[in-house]
């Protein structure tokens, strides 16, 4: 379900976006990504809810594309979450929009979030453009799907690797394809148990030799994701992908045990 209509009106831009407020509970991004305020946010969540969220985001982000506009500042605090797992994009008065000659650029950005290219530059004096977006969408999708991690942030054997960095040199940490010189912190998700396409995604997403994904390839990637998960015969909060206790059953189960406690623990 789409959770917001729009106006543009870039003539008069004393109000040139306006959302409609969902009308359900919402809380910021990091509430439902991080698992101890998620326990104490949405208590009845489980991977499911996770999934769905990720899925409304990038949803909320391709409509956004689908009106010739770019967010430009995409981060974590710029959206809510419901507890039907619904996205709402906030902060719009930062949105890029581009009417003919008339330029109104996103002068501000979040380092976690902003893609390699653009890391250290004067980002009010850069025209963004959905490719920049799909960087950040991808980060807010894997903090997301990997329960808080971020994917630019790991072990560096050479002493400390800040985020910004380690984007700017393309070291993302999960990667298989090619080395980053860093290692996943412990605990992590093991990248290995998601299906092809979200891992190719995210490749994708975070190499410095390939288009980004669109908002539009995610929502069709997370919804074969979604409808591949399957219950936990033991605890009904804990889900996961088709196939991944196969091969990463006890890290995967340690992993869910702390991120979706049943109403048993």
């Amino acid at each position: 379900m789409q959770r917001f209509r729009w106006q543009l009106r870039t003539k008069e831009m004393d109000d040139s976006l306006v959302f409609n407020e969902p009308g359900d509970r919402t809380q910021s991004a990091p509430r439902a990504v991080f698992a101890r305020a998620r326990k104490k946010t949405f208590p009845h969540a489980d991977y499911r809810f996770l999934v769905r969220a990720a899925i409304s985001v990038a949803r909320a982000v391709a409509s956004v594309h689908a009106s010739n506009c770019v967010i430009g500042d995409i981060n974590h605090s710029g959206i809510l979450i419901s507890d039907r797992a619904e996205a709402t994009l906030i902060d719009a008065d930062s949105f890029q929009i581009i009417e003919g000659s008339q330029h109104y650029l996103c002068r501000v950005g979040v380092p976690e979030y902003t893609p390699p290219e653009l890391q250290g530059k004067k980002l009010g004096e850069v025209v963004r453009t959905v490719d920049h977006d799909a960087f950040g969408l991808a980060v807010i999708i894997f903090q997301l799907l990997c329960m808080g991690r971020h994917p630019f942030s790991g072990a560096y054997s050479s002493g400390e690797m800040l985020i910004e960095r380690a984007i700017r040199e393309y070291r993302f940490v999960y990667s298989k394809r090619r080395s980053a010189g860093m290692s996943p912190p412990p605990g992590s998700v093991d990248f290995g148990m998601f299906p092809t396409d979200v891992r190719e995604s995210f490749e994708a997403a975070f190499s410095p030799s390939t288009k980004r994904p669109s908002a539009e390839h995610w929502v069709r990637v997370l919804t074969s994701l979604e409808s591949s998960l399957l219950r936990c015969s033991a605890h009904e909060l804990h889900f996961f992908p088709n196939g991944a206790l196969h091969v990463h059953g006890a890290k995967w189960k340690s992993i869910t045990a702390w991120c979706f406690p049943s109403s048993s623990d």
